[in-house]
Formats: structure tokens, sequence, C-alpha cells
């Protein structure tokens, strides 16, 4: 059924008129060009001066501020206006991403390939049509909406097409004859050069980018403030690692950036025509239209529409599968010297042009195919960032955004220790106000309070867990391009996997081949797989004159089958080795033939585009019908040259030629013996054969259809696909994870089916209810059972049967998403449709992206795993892709394998967890350590005291830092958890968990100062006067509270880095284990063995022995009650969440009268209530409120 046509849904009887819906997916240029909205602005004299006055008096802070925040400050700095008076427009992306892009003239060159804030020409003189801005490396260009250009007519920006330069031209003249001077100006200025070059910041402006960035800033200045406190060590220590980590991130960034250009930036002489002569020019001064010509063993540095001669290509950049191409030219341009050239070229329909016209950007041209003398000429089509080339270069520069709940809570969290500081803030002013202390003193204590709650370590420990990760995953092999999916990979929940080269072995092996042995009665014959029997002999035509529906073929099919695998292919020679895709060789091979072609055969007839030969026969092919996965099919057209017959032979589906093919060649059990071999995990191709009249003025590129249909079916094709040896282990670790696969192919259904049971995708006892859309109404067949069906609105069996999975096709899963848009009684089987399909077949390369997102749209987290270009999109898609293919085609996702199996999937989720869960334990700790550090510095400001440097000292540098570092060394575990870590900072059990630790830590610290205070022994004492530091630290208060510290950051240290079942045991990490032993015993010696000089250093006050044993026991009592406190409420959170699973309410769902009509329709009154049940008890499983599946988890959780 036509998405946009009105007629029955393949859900409802009854659909009504206006709600069918055409689901189209975006396009990559639209992903990445999809423009929210414009607005102009221009600068605002007064506003303008009033930023410069602020920048003056703030002592340049606010330049700080216009580094941070772009957009705001430039807005600031003008005003709104209309796009034709705008110097400057901002533009937001449907992605989110916003530029404020620089209006300049029309320039070959622009001033701003990196938009930004910055002076512009003066655009007073300039006309409307001359103004330009670049957006993600784009060119927009405005246009007036009418003739008159002026404010009164406002246009808008429109991105350049080199689609409508092309068609221009193609009006105005011979695309063959090319360009004149005039015209590639006049275009160049338009279209600019064509080059894809990232601009590389220089050195200094990278690391002037990195010490601006906020957490240095903030780090910059404690150490500035810790400095004029005398907090020497430390600060070097805080400077020394910021400085490290700057410059690490300043060498990884511009190698990443060099890297992107060096794939990127391609520049090469070529010869092009230019008024009527060939000039040899670079290739960035091609422009759209110029006419090339394509050497040998050419890098093409631009997209190129070929006009004359073939061409073989190497496309693996683009699709990742190095197997050659033959490109040839359009139709209306094989007789150049024609005068219908020009006028043929017209009306060609540049959007819409086959793929095997066109030469790719990045592709390699590994020969030519063309006569003696004559040259292979090619138009430009896209220059720079428009090529596929360049789009696949802005993919990486713009991925898809990603929502990961814990980054952005652990910013809000950080915001909140901000406010905590401030409070403390306040209480350091008022209390050392009321005590006398000078202003310049308040300021600076309080202000190293905030260094306290908000420690400068904060982002170094944060990224320690990833680091490690990330590490050992290069160390197997895995590499990643975006550090932030490691932790999101210890979210993922549900994989996909691509079939072939991904969960099976790349290559096929043929089988046999299974022909019928009578055309004019066809049933099949025993299956062939050695093939002796010769093809028919000189003289003896494969097919005798047609009868009536054309019973009058020969009885034994085999000799045609054979011409069918010796012709229908696209095997073709470089040099002397025949190449070609991997199944076409196998089947073309085991025939015994040869292959001719013109650049191998001296004397070849050019009739022919190749000609096969075995023994005394030969068939030369005339045309080819290339393989389209649309189609799901090829064809050739070829001529027996003994007999002088043409034939047309298809090569394709099984469900393809069963729709072509005449229905009375078709063996009554075709499905039959397609399902057995299908069920038995064979990959079966389908052969048919029809004859054909040929002349050489027919435009066979328009008649493919009409040449395809009402073949004779010839017989199966059947190759064997095995199982990678990982494969199997991989998905049981998964299963036994409870993380879901999930099979998406491009195959049979069938054959897809079996290749999931073997490898544990699908248990092998469960029944598989295949989903197909039959007369444009959802069918649900169990596919062993044909008499077992589903009901196609509330998916429950016939008759009762066991646990079942649903194999849903591409054409079903299309008219599925279509209807879920706009119908909501169709929500229901959509949603149960995906919970319960593991096997989704013949998906289009469109059809897997958009599977991806749904499943993200329904609170998964979505791995996606595949080997080629058809998995690109889906990948990209995915919270997780994975690449198993090392081709630039996969750059843009986010890891790449280089061993190409699925083993590499059960480790990178180990490592995701290990992560996720190191930077949860990690900021956890940081959290309550920065609490611990606060309270007892708020405390003893009530007694005038402030801690020592060589106190902040030994906490920092010598307890705190090395443990956090040495934590996230600790080893993944080797085992797949069923449980995924928390990824929600501000979950109630989360922030309860990590709150209720700050409050313990509150109220034990709030009893030891209490306590010391009421000790007969204690006195008031006062160092203010023989104290050089000024810090007062050695008193009864702050030695208490410093000592008795140290055990609560040792605790929590201990308590978080057990990792529970993502870590392995804490006692691996002996590096970790041997510091904390080695801080347990200097922090024990500090409590009990007095020494005047070490005490002295550290500025600890003598206390009695007595006192010091009840440190000790309130330290272990308060470690006794973290460890409970975690445990208990560990046990809590679990519980709860197991009641909150087992007795989540249903919600009912309220159906509309028009939707009750179109859901009952047919059905009798006293049907109506059992039906009625049925559906609302299936829609409140599925629908929002309603129970979960089990198996799935949102992102929530």
């Amino acid at each position: 059924m036509s998405r946009g046509s009105k007629g029955t849904s393949p859900l409802l009887r009854a659909v009504p008129s206006g709600m069918a819906f055409e689901h189209k997916r975006l396009t990559l240029e639209e992903e990445i060009l999809e423009i929210e909205y414009m607005k102009g602005y221009m600068r605002h004299p007064t506003r303008n001066a009033i930023y410069w006055i602020m920048i003056i008096f703030t002592g340049g802070v606010g330049l700080l501020l216009a580094h941070w925040f772009p957009i705001q400050i430039a807005k600031f700095r003008s005003r709104q206006c209309h796009l034709p008076e705008a110097t400057y427009v901002l533009v937001r992306g449907r992605d989110g991403h916003k530029e404020m892009c620089a209006v300049e003239p029309l320039a070959v060159e622009p001033a701003y390939l990196r938009t930004g804030w910055g002076q512009t020409d003066n655009l007073h003189n300039v006309p409307l049509n001359d103004r330009m801005f670049i957006y993600k490396y784009w060119r927009f260009i405005y246009v007036p909406d009418r003739l008159e250009r002026s404010i009164a007519s406002p246009g808008t920006f429109r991105p350049v097409k080199p689609v409508e330069t092309l068609d221009a031209l193609c009006r105005q003249q011979n695309m063959m004859s090319g360009l004149t001077a005039p015209m590639h100006n006049s275009l160049a200025l338009t279209h600019g050069r064509n080059i894809i070059d990232l601009p590389i910041p220089s050195i200094p402006k990278l690391l002037l980018t990195e010490v601006l960035h906020p957490f240095f800033v903030f780090q910059i200045y404690s150490v500035i403030l810790w400095t004029t406190e005398e907090y020497y060590y430390y600060a070097v220590a805080i400077f020394v690692i910021a400085t490290i980590t700057a410059i690490l991130s300043l060498v990884e960034v511009r190698r990443n950036l060099l890297s992107i250009r060096q794939l990127a930036r391609y520049e090469v002489p070529v010869e092009v025509m230019r008024d009527g002569a060939i000039k040899s020019v670079s290739s960035s001064d091609l422009v759209p239209g110029d006419v090339v010509v394509v050497p040998p063993d050419f890098l093409l540095p631009c997209d190129l529409l070929l006009l004359s001669g073939q061409c073989v290509v190497n496309e693996s950049m683009l699709t990742g599968e190095s197997v050659p191409v033959i490109k040839s030219p359009l139709t209306v341009f094989q007789d150049s010297s024609s005068s219908s050239s020009s006028s043929s070229s017209r009306s060609i329909d540049f959007t819409t042009v086959d793929p095997r016209h066109v030469l790719f950007a990045g592709t390699k041209v590994l020969e030519l195919r063309v006569p003696a003398g004559t040259r292979v000429l090619g138009a430009v089509m896209t220059t720079g960032f428009q090529t596929n080339k360049g789009l696949l270069v802005l993919s990486i520069l713009y991925p898809k955004p990603t929502h990961f709940q814990f980054f952005s809570q652990s910013m809000k969290f950080m915001g909140v220790l901000a406010g905590v500081a401030l409070i403390g803030f306040a209480v350091v002013v008022w209390r050392l106000h009321a005590f006398g202390v000078d202003a310049g003193t308040i300021v600076q204590k309080g202000f190293d309070l905030i260094t306290i709650v908000v420690p400068p370590a904060l982002p170094m420990a944060m990224s320690v867990g990833c680091a490690f990760a990330m590490n050992i995953l290069r160390h197997r092999k895995v590499f990643c391009v975006s550090p932030p999916r490691v932790n999101m990979a210890g979210k993922i929940n549900m994989m996909c996997f691509d079939k072939t080269g991904t969960l099976t072995e790349e290559g096929l092996d043929l089988m046999g081949v299974r022909p019928v042995g009578s055309l004019s009665s066809p049933s099949f014959h025993p299956m062939m797989t050695v093939f002796t029997q010769s093809v028919s002999g000189p003289g003896s035509p494969l097919l005798r004159p047609n009868t009536q529906d054309g019973a009058g073929m020969q009885q034994d099919a085999t000799p045609l089958i054979h011409m069918v695998m010796m012709t229908c292919h696209s095997l073709t020679h470089v040099g002397l080795e025949l190449t070609g895709d991997p199944l076409e060789s196998k089947i073309f091979h085991a025939t015994g033939a040869r292959l001719e072609e013109p650049h191998t055969s001296p004397a070849f007839d050019s009739a022919y585009i190749s000609i096969a030969k075995k023994g005394n026969t030969s068939y030369g092919v005339y045309h080819q019908y290339e393989f389209i996965p649309a189609l799901q099919r090829m064809s050739v057209i070829v001529r027996d040259m003994t007999t002088g017959q043409i034939y047309v032979c298809l090569k394709g589906s099984p469900e393809m030629i069963y729709d072509l093919a005449r229905k009375a060649s078709l063996p009554g059990d075709y499905q039959t013996v397609l399902n057995e071999y299908a069920h038995q995990g064979f990959r079966v191709l389908a052969c048919a054969v029809k004859e054909y009249t040929y002349n050489k003025d027919m435009d066979l590129h328009s008649m493919r259809t009409d040449a395809e249909q009402d073949a004779s079916f010839l017989g199966f094709i059947v190759m064997q696909n095995r199982l990678k040896p990982q494969t199997t282990p991989a998905i049981d670790v998964l299963n036994r994870a409870h993380v879901r696969s999930v099979m998406i192919t491009g195959d049979n259904p069938l054959t897809a089916i079996c290749i999931a049971k073997e490898c544990g995708i699908v248990p092998r006892e469960n029944r598989i209810f295949k989903c197909d859309l039959v007369n444009d109404r959802l069918t649900f067949v169990d596919t062993l059972d044909e008499t077992l069906t589903l009901d196609a609105i509330t998916l429950q069996p016939s008759r009762p049967t066991g646990p079942f999975a649903l194999a849903v096709t591409g054409r079903a899963f299309d008219s599925l998403l279509a209807d879920y848009k706009y119908q909501a009684l169709a929500k229901y089987p959509f949603l149960k449709i995906l919970s319960g399909g593991s096997i989704f077949a013949r998906m289009s390369p469109e059809n897997k992206a958009s599977l991806v997102e749904e499943y993200q749209a329904m609170g998964l987290y979505v791995g996606m795993c595949g080997d080629g270009a058809n998995d690109c999109i889906a990948l990209r898609a995915a919270h997780v892709g994975v690449s198993l293919s090392t081709a630039e085609a996969s750059v843009s996702a986010p890891f790449t394998s280089s061993q190409a199996s699925i083993a590499c999937i059960p480790l990178l989720l180990r490592e995701g967890r290990s992560s996720l869960a190191t930077s949860f334990q990690l900021f956890r700790f940081m959290a309550v350590y920065s609490m611990i550090q606060f309270t007892t510095a708020i405390m003893v400001t009530f007694n005038m005291s402030f801690l020592g440097n060589f106190q902040y000292l030994y906490e920092d540098l010598w307890i705190v830092f090395p443990l956090v570092i040495l934590l996230g060394r600790s080893r993944s575990s080797p085992h797949l958890s069923k449980k995924r870590p928390s990824g929600r900072l501000f979950s109630v059990y989360n922030l309860a968990g990590t709150l209720g630790h700050i409050v313990l830590v509150f109220l034990f610290q709030t009893f030891i100062y209490v306590r010391v205070q009421q000790k007969s022994w204690y006195y008031v004492v006062d160092n203010t006067n023989n104290d050089p530091t000024d810090s007062n630290s050695a008193i009864f208060e702050t030695s208490s509270l410093f000592l008795f510290a140290n055990f609560q950051y040792l605790t929590l240290a201990f308590l978080f880095s057990l990792g529970g079942r993502w870590k392995q045991p804490i006692y691996t990490n002996f590096m970790f284990c041997a510091w904390w032993l080695m801080t347990v015993v200097t922090s024990l010696l500090l409590l009990f063995f007095y020494n005047p000089a070490i005490h002295a250093f550290f500025q600890i006050l003598w206390m009695p022995r007595n006192w010091i044993l009840e440190i000790f026991f309130w330290g272990l009592f308060n470690g006794f009650i973290f460890v409970v406190f975690e445990i208990g409420f560990g046990v809590l959170k679990s519980t709860q969440q197991f009641t909150r699973n087992k007795g989540m309410r249903r919600k009912p769902h309220k159906i509309s009268r028009d939707e009750f009509t179109m859901l009952f329709s047919g059905v009798s009154s006293s049907e109506r209530p059992s039906k009625r049940r049925t559906v609302m008890q299936a829609l409140g499983k599925v629908l929002p409120g309603g129970r979960r599946q089990k198996g799935f988890h949102t992102m929530e959780e």
C-alpha cells in the first residue's frame, strides 16, 4: 500500500481519511544541516561600548565570559534585525547545535572558515544576493523572496545546492563542452574551493583554549589562592596535574584534528576542459559543471558524474567493502558527438542519479575501459564538504548528540556543592568578623573554603575510570574516538547485530543448485553439487519457441541455470585477476567457465560488455542491471553466441523472483523447499530466465521492469553462511546478563531465524511467528505451522502455544512505523512487536537506523554492531556503535574493533560498566571527602582556628589523591552481571545514600568537637600570637577533628572502592591496597605515637592517652556505621525496587469512540466485552503507565 494513499490499514479494518503517513528518514545531509531557525543580528554601538567598558573595569573577566558564553555575549553586543540587515546570523540546528555566523561577501576563499564572533567586512555596498555565511562548513547564500532586493521584501539564507547549478548548466549548454573561464569564476564565488579543509588551530591557540576551560581556570584560581596562604606543596601538585592534563588534552585534540584532516584534505593536479581546451589545474579549483579527464589509478577529489567511458573503482572508503565496482556513463552521454546530447541532458534529474553513474570523492579508480585514443570524462557534481566524503567528515565533526544523565547531573551536583560553599563562605565571614579579623583575611579564608567544597581535583577524578577502561580496550584492539561513550556502554541493555560478516563469516560456500526438472510442469530435481553436465551444444537453443504463456520451454532447466550462473554477476578483471563480490565469485567459479572482457581480449566484440565461455558455448552480455538492495535482484541481457537467441537472466531473493516469475513456472512446493533450506540456515538465491528481443537503440535503463517481468523460474542456488566461532559464546554471555540481542539483517527471514536459533539469540524451543505485509495487511504466521497465527491487534495466538518470538520483515516494519505515528491503536501492536521481535529481516539501512531509534524511544540504551556501509547509519544512531570494519566508512562509529567478531561486545560492556561504576564511586567519594574537610573547616572556625597547610597536605596529597588515582586501576569483573550500575546521581536512593554519609560525617564530627570540650583536662588554647602561619591549628578541637577525619577518609575510600558485581575484588588491586594500608599505618602512628618534631610539623597538639584511645574507638565505630549504612541502604534499595516492579499498578487506557469503532467493527455485541477485555489487558502491559515487559529497563533506572 502506498504510504501516501488512503485505504485499508495493515493494522486496522478502517483508517480515517487523512491519517495515512509517509515515513521518510532524513538523509545524512538533511540530518547534519537541518535548520530549526535563523535570526539576524547587527552591531549595536551602545551595547558594544558597554561591553568594552565592562572588560576594562573587570580586568579582562569579560573576555573570559565571552569565551565561555560566546552566543550570549554576542547577542548582548548586538540587536536583532531582519536577515537583509544582518551582519551576523544565529543558526540553530535540529540537533541543538548553535553558531553565530558572520555574514560576508561572496568569495572563493571565505574569511570565516571557522565561524565565530569578530570583525566583518562592511556590507553596505554588497548586494544582498552576494552575501553568505558558513554554517558547519557549508555555504549559505542570501536569496531574496522577490526580485526587489530590499528590506521590505526579506528573503532568507539558503544552502548552496550543486544540483541546482548542474540543472541550470544542462538547460544552457551541452555538459560535454565544459565551462568557460567567466562561468568558472562565477561558480567559484558561489561554491568556493573544492577542498575538505579543517583549519587546525595553532598550538598556542589550542593551549589557550585548554587554559581557559572553566575547570582549568578554577584550578589556577585555587593554585593562586593557596600560594598566598603558603600552601605551596599541594598548589604545585595541582598545578602540575592541571598542566599535564591540559597538555595531554591539547595533544589528543590536535592529533584527532590532524587525523581527520589527513582523512579529509586531498589536493591533486587534474586535467579539466576549459574554454574548449584541456588544461591542467589543481583539484581545489574545480567547481560543479567542470568536465574532468579521469586518469587510471586516480584517487578522486570530488563527486563526478560519468559522461563517457567505463571505470572500475574501489569504494571501500564509503562502503567498507573492498569489492571493485564498475561505473558506466548515463545513456544521454553515450554519444557525446550527437547534437541531441544537449537536449537529452536537459531532462536529467540530478537528485536521483543512479550511483553506478557517479564516481565518489575518496574512491580510487582501478582501471579505465575505453577504446584506444579516447578519454574517460566526468562532470563535477559536488565539491568540498558537499561530497559524500565531505558529509562523512561532517558526521565525525558533528556527531549525533547523546543525553547521558550521569554527566549532566554531575554538573548540577557541583552546582549544589557551590551553593554549600557560599553558605560556608557566609559562616566564615560571620565568625571571623566577630573575632575582629581584617577584611583581607576574611576574603582569603572564605575563598579558600570554596576550594574545599568544590575540589579542583574533581575533573581528574571523574576521568580516571574512563581513562583506564580505554587503555584496556586499546590493548584488546578496540579503539574509541568518543570517551563519554565508554561510560554509556555501561548502561547498554540491548544489542543489535548485523548478520553477514558480523555474526557469520563474510564468505559463503556454495552447497549446490536445486533446479526444476521440467519447465512445462515444474518440479524440483535433486540438488546438484558437482557441475559435470555440459551446457547445450552448438546449434541447440536453450529455449524452444514459445507456445501460449511460455509452456513450450524445454524440459531440462539445468543448462539454463548454468547460463544464469555464468553470466548474471558483476565480476570483472582488475589487471589479470577476476575480482568482485565473493558470493558471485563462488558461483561463477563453480561453473568452470572463463570470463572475457574488452580490456582482456584484443579481438573482443565491442557489442558486448563481457563474454562467458565454457567449452564450445559462449554467452555475450549486452547489458547489466546491477544489484540494488531495494530491488533485491540483478539481471543481465545475454545472447547465446551460437544460436543468436537473446535472454534476460535474473538472480535475486526468492521472494522477489516469486513475484516477478510466471506463476505457471513456479513449482507447487516452491515455498516448502525454500523454507526447508532457510530453516537449515542456508542462504538461497532464486534464478529465472526469459526470452527477449533486443536492439542497440533501446533505452534499457527505463525498461528494466519490463525486461525482468514474467520470467521463468529455474531453481535455487543454495549457499552456506557459517557462524563465526566467537558468536555463540558472546551471545550466551549477553543472554546470561539479560542484555537482549536482536538481529537486523537484509537477508531472508527464515535464514535469519535459523542463524538466530543457532547462535542463541532465540531459544531453540521457541516458536517463531513471521510478521509480513501481504496484500496490504499484516500477517503473523508460525514458520513451522501455517495454521497457527497471531491476532493482528492483540498479538494473541489463535490457539494456546508456548513462548514465541517474532521475525519482522522490512516492509512490515515500514508499514508498522508509518501507522504508529498517527494511529493510537497501532501503538500496542508496534510496541509489542518491538518487545517481542528478535529478528528483523530484509531491512534497509534506513530501516535499521529507524529501529534503533524506536528502541531508544522506549527508554532503552541500545548498542549496534555491524561491519559494512549498510550499518553506518545505525552505528551513528545507537548509543554505542561498534564497527568491525577498519575502513574509512566506519570512522563515524564511536568504537572500532580490529578483530572482526562480536567477542569485543562483552568486553566493551564489562569495561563500560566498570568505568561507570568507578566514576560513580569516585564522584561520591570526592563529594563526601569535600564535605568531611568542609565540616572540619567550618567547626574549627568557631574557635578562630584553621587546618594547617601540612594537615591539608596530608589529607589531600597523601591520602585522597593517590587513592583516587589507584582506585581506577581496579579491573573489571570477568563476568557480565545481570544488573547494570546506576547512571543517575539524583535518583532518590543514590542521592539519599550520598547525603546519608554526609549527615553521618557531620554528626560524628560534631560529637568529637563537643566531646573534646567536655573533657576535664580541656582548656582554651590561644596560639594567635606565636603561630607563624596564623592558622592557630594547634588546639584540641582542630587536632582531634584532624586525626578523626583521617579515619573517615580511609573508611569511605575503602567502602567506595568495593565495585560489587562490576569490578574484581579490591584485593586484586594490589597498589590500591598497599597504599591504603600505608596510609592507615601513618594515620595510626600520628594518633598513637607522639613525636614532638613530627606533631609540631603537622601542628598537632599533645592530648591525653585516654582521649587518643577514645578517638580511635569512635573512629572504628564511625567506620562500622558507614559500612552498616551502605549495606543496609543497598538492601533497602534492592527490596524497594523489587517491590515496585512486582506491584506496579496498571493505568487504564481510554479508547475514543472512533478508535472503538475501528477496533470492533464487524464484531458482534456479545463478543465485544471479551474482545475489549483482551485488548485492554494487552494495552496495559505496553502503553505508558502499564507494566513493563520482562528484560526491559528504562533510562531512569
